[in-house]
């Protein structure tokens, strides 16, 4: 067996695997002029999280984090001065056209409300209200960009399927 078939062969494997055990990878974009900070929250199982946190990076403005994920995660997203916090979540769809389901979560609770604007690609606007969620389903790269209750841009989510060159 020549080394390009084998190197071809195990590319297909491992890209196998990786989709078989539901591994992607999320690009988050600070698309605001704060800073803002990513944490994992861990595997959403049967809808509930186990409440631990694990702080992944800050982000600059217009600064961007590309991770790998597995379907399931939970991750949320909190500016410096910790008064916009919302949260997101990746997961597996049974629809081959649209094979992810993204979950945005308003995690602000304070009076007066304050709702958060999600922005689907480059057609639908939503408002989400206080401690209120929607998910949508999409196929990999569309960009999702959450803005603040004066519809100022604070951050956006793409999901993308692993590329075989990337494992």
């Amino acid at each position: 067996m020549g080394l390009k078939r084998l190197l071809v062969e195990t590319v297909g494997i491992v890209s196998a695997v990786a989709a078989q055990e539901g591994v992607s990878k999320v690009l988050v974009t600070n698309t605001g002029n704060d800073y803002i900070s990513l944490y994992y929250l861990g595997i959403t199982v049967h809808g509930d999280l186990d409440g631990s946190e694990t702080f992944c990076q800050t982000i600059a403005p217009g600064g961007q984090l590309g991770r790998y994920v597995k379907l399931g995660d939970s991750f949320a997203v909190r500016s410096g001065d910790m008064k916009f916090r919302s949260r997101f979540g990746i997961f597996e769809h049974d629809n081959e056209e649209q094979p992810y389901k993204i979950t945005f979560h308003n995690t602000m609770v304070e009076d007066p409300p304050e709702p958060i604007e999600l922005q689907h690609a480059d057609s639908g606007f939503l408002w989400i209200e206080p401690n209120h969620y929607i998910t949508h389903s999409t196929p990999g790269g569309n960009r999702f960009i959450i803005k603040d209750k004066d519809r100022s841009s604070r951050f956006s989510v793409e999901v993308h399927p692993v590329d075989s060159d990337e494992l």
